[in-house]
């Protein structure tokens, strides 16, 4: 890990928010400790923090590997995850432990402040070899859910195709169209259009690049 701060990395801090370092008695996290300090951040031990409702937004910066603190429970706390291997299946892990922000142990204090800042901001910064990963495997959960002309009825229908134009240039009635589709909505585990727009689009089954999603205010369901 680089200690060494450049002055534009305090520049890019901005406002403190308390970082809490778990098990900050290695001697890497002393070093961490320092070189956060040094880049602007506040560092603080865990029994030093404010009760729950004075403390605000906070972050745990914890080792993979290691116990979750109690306290990272806290609704304002973003828990950030110091990976020792890089791969995309321990992004995918952390993720899943409720991590808002992951970056490696030797990453440098550029790297580390700047997923710091974003997990403060509820934002998650991932390289873009991990990002395709987590998508590419997504898309895999949707493999033999719908067919390739399945997929194509929800593509235009996201994109705002009505279900006449759809039956017409597939060559059904409207009739045998709709038994069609309900069909495919409840594969996706959806009791209609809208609920299974949206699954699709989580899937990765319909591309909202395409064009503007039909069901774009449905919003709150869970994948």
């Amino acid at each position: 890990m680089a200690l060494h701060t450049p002055t534009q990395a305090a520049a890019a801090v901005g406002a403190c928010r308390p970082v809490v370092i778990v098990d900050a008695s290695s001697v890497y996290c002393l070093g961490l400790s320092y070189a956060l300090r040094e880049s602007g951040l506040e560092v603080s031990d865990i029994d030093e923090l404010p009760s729950a409702g004075d403390r605000g937004r906070w972050v745990a910066l914890v080792t993979d590997g290691q116990p979750v603190p109690e306290t990272a429970s806290d609704e304002q706390c973003a828990l950030v995850v110091l990976l020792r291997e890089l791969t995309p299946e321990a992004y995918a892990t952390a993720l899943e432990r409720g991590a808002v922000g992951v970056v490696g142990r030797d990453s440098s204090i550029v790297e580390i402040v700047a997923v710091v800042r974003a997990a403060v901001a509820n934002r998650v910064l991932l390289p873009r070899t991990v990002a395709r990963w987590l998508a590419t495997r997504r898309r895999r959960r949707a493999d033999g859910v719908v067919s390739v002309q399945e997929a194509q009825w929800l593509q235009a229908l996201a994109t705002g195709q009505t279900v006449a134009d759809l039956a017409r240039s597939a060559g059904y009635s409207e009739r045998e169209l709709y038994r069609r589709l309900r069909n495919v909505y409840g594969r996706l585990g959806a009791a209609g259009r809208a609920e299974a727009l949206v699954r699709a689009t989580y899937l990765g089954i319909v591309d909202t690049s395409m064009g503007p999603p039909a069901v774009r205010t449905v919003t709150g369901l869970a994948p």
